[in-house]
């Protein structure tokens, strides 16, 4: 409640070491124990902006920066499998999911997943679909094939790990209204498949966005903010939702809400 907002304090750490990234807007970070991940974004590079595809990790303990190799898997016996470094991209996202052959507890035991983004070529925007596995232990990316139904490419859309798998909502490709997508994706891990989540009859999915933000817990998605088109011009939102897992439902949690909530917004982290 309020009492307790009242305790919330914000500490500026200082980054110790000489090496860090450059600055850099739209990049992806994922957490695993005591070390945050970074890759990517539109970054400041001698003077220019371009977009990169460096990988970054933070010790929260030592507080120190380390930039991380980066390698493309070896192809197939018979050379048919092609796997690259994702290239440089923004409003891609990333998630942190234990491997599945590792034992419980190793906290090295984990792989990074690299989703979506865009970019520019020949001067115009690029949307991207791929999928693409990182291993930090050996700084190898394995290029992902996931079978089923491909959801369309995309940039600033949502996305987290619930239960080994990774559930996807929103983003946009275009700058169109038409172009804010309101479509939630699972993308089984284990069995490299996607699945599109088809809602019960009635059941209405927020309105399309990107740059919103989502979050896991206690078993149910929350998802707040974002920024839409509306009659051709940019809106903010401020709609707050959570979605059941099991259910497959939406609900908007600010209807009947009390008190002052966030205002409008997009951008934000959770």
């Amino acid at each position: 409640g309020a009492e307790a907002a009242k305790s919330v304090k914000w500490d500026l750490h200082i980054i110790e070491g000489l090496v860090h990234p450059p600055p850099r807007s739209g990049s992806a970070m994922a957490s695993w124990y005591t070390k945050v991940y970074m890759l990517g974004g539109l970054a400041e590079v001698r003077g220019k902006r371009e977009y990169v595809n460096d990988m970054w990790v933070l010790d929260l303990h030592s507080l120190e920066w380390e930039q991380l190799p980066q390698r493309a898997a070896p192809g197939g016996e018979d050379g048919d499998e092609i796997h690259s470094i994702p290239c440089g991209r923004a409003g891609h996202n990333m998630v942190a999911l234990q491997d599945g052959d590792g034992a419980a507890g190793r906290h090295e035991a984990f792989q990074l997943w690299c989703l979506f983004g865009w970019c520019m070529k020949e001067a115009k925007p690029a949307f991207l679909d791929d999928v693409s596995r990182y291993e930090p232990s050996t700084g190898t990316w394995t290029t992902q094939h996931p079978q089923g139904s491909q959801p369309p490419p995309r940039s600033y859309a949502s996305c987290v790990n619930f239960r080994g798998c990774v559930y996807v909502f929103g983003g946009c490709n275009g700058s169109l209204a038409s172009n804010f997508r309101s479509d939630l994706w699972i993308l089984e891990v284990q069995d490299n498949y996607w699945e599109r989540v088809v809602l019960p009859s009635g059941t209405v999915p927020p309105p399309g966005r990107s740059q919103h933000a989502m979050v896991q817990y206690g078993g149910t998605l929350y998802m707040f903010g974002g920024n839409n088109k509306v009659g051709g011009k940019r809106n903010l939102l401020s709609d707050f939702y959570s979605f059941d897992p099991v259910k497959l439902r939406w609900t908007q949690l600010t209807d009947g809400a009390t008190g002052e909530g966030p205002g409008k917004r997009s951008g934000h982290a959770m």
